[in-house]
């Protein structure tokens, strides 16, 4: 009989166990469930404004290549403007 409470009590203790995580998993999926539109409005919001910032830097990217572009233009025509100098 004393083993039978032991192992009686052991599957009571097993039991409850599981209950109780059970139920903290379906309060954490509860709040998962609740917290998923905003988590996806905010996902969405970060995507476009990545899409932005990408736009933007490829913007930049573009004026920088024209600026050096200039940068030569006007470097090659100083270098021949003192070679005249020179001459």
């Amino acid at each position: 009989m004393n083993k039978l409470n032991i192992l009686e009590a052991g599957i009571k203790k097993k039991i409850q166990f599981i209950e109780k995580n059970l139920l903290n998993k379906k309060d954490s999926d509860n709040h998962l469930i609740e917290k998923t539109p905003e988590y996806l409005d905010i996902i969405s919001k970060l995507k476009k404004e990545n899409m932005g910032m990408s736009n933007e830097l490829e913007e930049l990217r573009n004026e920088h290549s024209q600026d050096l572009k200039k940068i030569e233009q006007l470097l090659k025509q100083l270098s021949e403007l003192m070679e005249n100098d020179d001459a």
